[in-house]
């Protein structure tokens, strides 16, 4: 269940990558609020674990992915998407690899039916390791026929019309992986592994 929540999560950064641009929370008070202490007492500053750091959003715009990459919006396009899930691809972005990757480029496809995080590397045995990255063993989970290794995974127990997924592919030192959430065009896993085939006929 750790590997589905860690594919989860990625929707989530995104989620907190596009809204990383807000104005700030917090506002600083004038110093007339601030109530004020007797020479008797004394103030005890609180311990650092009471603040926790918080990487702060880059509000800046992203890295884009090194030319001639391996490219997660080339291989993932919007012609995929639309035709597997009938759903409206939205805009797509790409930045280079989350994985680390100088020969890779990530792809987040928002703003249309499907919110979609493809990571994507050219060293799949050190970046998406058979040991780490796998849904065998959770309910549901199918392995796709045709990769080198590779996973499809309807998250359970989920309701309405908004369904997400996590999709690992590996042939060679390519590999893929994927948050996949389609809204208004629910899907099961016979549509995700239609899916994953045509993604690996774009890996080659």
């Amino acid at each position: 269940m750790r590997r589905a929540l860690t594919a989860a999560g990625a929707g989530l950064l995104l989620a907190l990558w596009l809204s990383g641009c807000g104005d700030d929370a917090a506002k600083s008070s004038s110093p007339n609020d601030e109530p004020s202490a007797s020479p008797s007492e004394s103030v005890t500053p609180l311990p650092s674990e009471a603040t926790p750091d918080v990487p702060e959003l880059s509000t800046g715009p992203p890295t884009p992915a090194p030319a001639g990459s391996f490219d997660g919006c080339a291989i993932v396009s919007p012609e995929l998407i639309e035709a597997d899930f009938g759903a409206d691809a939205g805009q797509s972005m790409s930045q280079a690899s989350s994985l680390g990757d100088p020969g890779a480029g990530d792809c987040i496809y928002f703003g249309g039916d499907a919110t979609i995080v493809v990571q994507a590397t050219t060293r799949a045995d050190q970046d998406l390791p058979e040991s780490t990255s796998s849904y065998q063993g959770l309910p549901g989970a199918e392995a796709v026929p045709g990769a080198d290794r590779g996973w499809a995974y309807v998250f359970p127990n989920q309701s309405g019309t908004s369904v997400t997924s996590g999709l690992i592919l590996v042939r060679g030192q390519l590999g893929l992986q994927c948050s996949i959430t389609i809204d208004g065009h629910p899907y099961d896993n016979e549509t995700l592994q239609a899916f994953a085939q045509h993604v690996l006929a774009e890996m080659g």
